[in-house]
């Protein structure tokens, strides 16, 4: 059965962007490829804070659990006892909100060094792929001797 002029040219058009989006695959390839490989690095970064994080709040709710108990166990409460139990759990709380920082900051500087190691190699194998595309066809064209 014969294609109407408008089934041709609706897949003509598709035929020829999608021949245009392949043509253009030494440009792409490598950028595509490089995104994925840094959004796994940064997942793992993220997910090695986030435990990281997790492992923090439950030893604070830990340890706030057992000055709990010690600030309101059976024993009648000693006020300079009280105060010292209530300095040193602040004191681990502001040593993890401090980690909690260093290592927000550390994920961010990896990030960011991932994002620009692999800009710099995509622009690599990108500039690689289009030098032999451009050799390759001026080569193409020669007359065998």
């Amino acid at each position: 059965m014969a294609k109407t002029q408008s089934e041709s040219k609706t897949s003509g058009g598709f035929d020829q962007a999608a021949q245009a989006l392949f043509s253009a695959n030494p440009l792409l390839g490598p950028q595509a490829h490089q995104f994925w490989e840094v959004q796994e690095k940064i997942l793992q970064e993220a997910e090695q804070f986030s435990k990281h994080w997790f492992d923090r709040r439950h030893t604070a709710a830990r340890t706030a659990l057992q000055a709990t108990a010690e600030l309101f166990g059976t024993a009648p409460v000693d006020p300079g006892a009280a105060a010292k139990v209530l300095h040193d759990w602040q004191m681990q709380s502001a040593e993890r909100v401090a980690e909690d920082v260093q290592e927000w900051v550390d994920f961010c500087t990896r990030s960011a060094e991932y994002v620009t190691a692999g800009e710099v190699s995509a622009n690599k194998e990108t500039l690689d792929s289009v030098s032999a595309a451009v050799e390759d066809a001026e080569h193409g064209h020669a007359i065998p001797v």
